[in-house]
C-alpha cells in the first residue's frame, strides 16, 4: 500500500516526543480538525486512529492562525467576497471585543 493513502496517527508520532502532550489533547484537536474539513480519518486497525490532511487541511497548515479563522479565509477566497471574510477572521482573531465598550456595566480598564 503506497505510504501517503495510509494516514498518519498523531498519537503514536508524538508518543516519542521528549514531552509528548496528553492524549486526550491530541484526540480533541484532531476531532476539531475533523469538525472543520481539514481531516479524514482512515482507520488502519481499530486500535490505531490515523488521519490524513484533506485539500482544505492542506492550506490551513500553511496559515499562521486558527483552523477556522483560516477556514473563514479560505472560503472567502473561493466565494469571491474576501473583504467581508477578512472582517470576520479579524473579529474572530482579536483577544478583546470592541463591543464591549457599549455594554453598561463592563469594566473597560482592562
Amino acid at each position: 500500500e503506497h505510504k501517503s493513502t495510509r494516514g498518519a496517527s498523531p498519537m503514536m508520532l508524538l508518543s516519542n516526543a521528549p514531552e509528548p502532550p496528553p492524549e486526550i489533547n491530541l484526540k480533541e484537536s484532531c476531532d476539531h480538525l475533523l469538525e472543520i474539513g481539514a481531516l479524514t480519518h482512515t482507520p488502519l486497525e481499530e486500535s490505531i486512529d490515523t488521519y490524513r490532511l484533506t485539500s482544505l487541511g492542506y492550506h490551513l497548515s500553511h496559515l499562521p492562525m486558527d483552523a477556522k479563522v483560516g477556514k473563514v479565509l479560505i472560503v472567502g477566497c473561493i466565494l469571491q467576497c474576501l473583504e467581508p471574510a477578512l472582517t470576520i477572521a479579524a473579529v474572530l482573531s482579536s483577544s478583546k471585543s470592541c463591543w464591549l465598550s457599549f455594554i453598561p456595566g463592563v469594566d473597560r480598564s482592562s
